[in-house]
C-alpha cells in the first residue's frame, strides 16, 4: 500500500462518525482497498511459491482475504439499501448485521 492511502486511511479513521452513513461508507471503502490489496498481494507470492511449503500459507492468506472482502461488501450494501440496523462486532467473531425494515446507522 502506498504512502498517500495510508494518509487517507489515517484521515478517514480520523474523522470517522458512527452516526453518518457517507462516513461509514468512506470507511468501508478504505477497508475494501486495504483487503483487496492484501490479497493480490498474497495471490502473487502464492503463485512465486507454487510447489513450495509457503504456497498452502500464501492460499490461506488469500481465502482470508476473500473472506473479510465479502464482509466488507455485505456491510456496505446492507447500509447503501437503508437495511442495517446494527453492526456488531464481538472479540474474534465475525460481525453481525441486524436487519429490519428501517434504517440507523447509529452503533449504539
Amino acid at each position: 500500500m502506498d504512502f498517500v492511502k495510508a494518509n487517507e486511511i489515517l484521515n478517514v479513521i480520523e474523522k470517522l462518525d458512527s452516526d453518518s452513513e457517507k462516513s461509514i461508507i468512506a470507511a468501508l471503502n478504505l477497508a475494501e482497498h486495504v483487503e483487496q490489496t492484501s490479497k493480490d498481494f498474497y495471490e502473487k507470492e502464492a503463485n512465486k511459491t507454487k510447489g513450495t511449503q509457503l504456497e498452502p500459507f500464501f492460499n490461506f492468506l488469500v481465502k482470508e482475504e476473500e473472506m473479510h472482502l465479502e464482509k466488507i461488501l455485505e456491510l456496505k450494501k446492507n447500509i447503501e439499501e437503508k437495511k442495517a440496523e446494527k453492526i456488531g462486532f464481538e472479540h474474534n467473531i465475525a460481525p453481525q448485521i441486524t436487519t429490519n425494515t428501517y434504517y440507523s446507522c447509529r452503533t449504539k
